[in-house]
């Protein structure tokens, strides 16, 4: 019996160790693998853990919906943005359609040209129209030509047979 009393003294100081060791000293003494089971049982044992995980849930989701709310805001600037450029060039052109209706006038032309460049109005009646004729020249065939030799030489087939022949003779 005094034996059993010493094997089992020591276990209950040791497991009286164990109870009375600092929440660290408990988790470092696990082994990694029990990773689950510490965050659990430190999730469950500790208020200040389990309130600081609540406000960074809560953070996290502001910052969602900061960053969402920053892109649509982005976005809002943008699209005035290209409406107040899209209207200026709509007056932009509007303006060049009237400047340029204007220089096109018929009047303005002839005003120009008759007081600027001292041109003067034409006289229709006073014109005389000339009409060329070109003679058609047909060429000339070689007194020893033969159309039919000329037109064989001419094929692809003949080229491709010159080629064959340039070839052979060079080897």
């Amino acid at each position: 019996m005094i034996v059993e009393r010493q094997i089992i003294a020591p276990r209950t100081l040791a497991a009286n160790r164990v109870k009375s060791a600092s929440f660290g000293e408990r988790l470092a003494a696990r082994p990694a693998v029990a990773g689950r089971e510490r965050l659990a049982e430190a999730l469950g044992e500790s208020l200040v853990i389990q309130l600081m995980l609540v406000m960074s849930l809560v953070v996290f989701a502001a910052l969602i919906y900061l960053n969402q709310a920053s892109k649509v805001s982005v976005s809002q600037y943008k699209i005035s943005d290209l409406t107040a450029q899209q209207s200026m060039l709509r007056q932009d052109n509007a303006q060049l359609n009237a400047i340029k209706s204007h220089l096109i006038l018929p009047g303005r032309i002839d005003s120009i040209a008759t007081t600027r460049l001292h041109m003067a109005k034409a006289d229709f009646s006073s014109n005389l129209w000339v009409t060329v004729t070109v003679p058609i020249v047909h060429p000339l065939k070689p007194l020893g030509a033969d159309v039919a030799a000329a037109e064989a030489r001419s094929q692809p087939q003949a080229w491709v047979h010159r080629f064959v022949d340039f070839v052979e003779s060079s080897l």
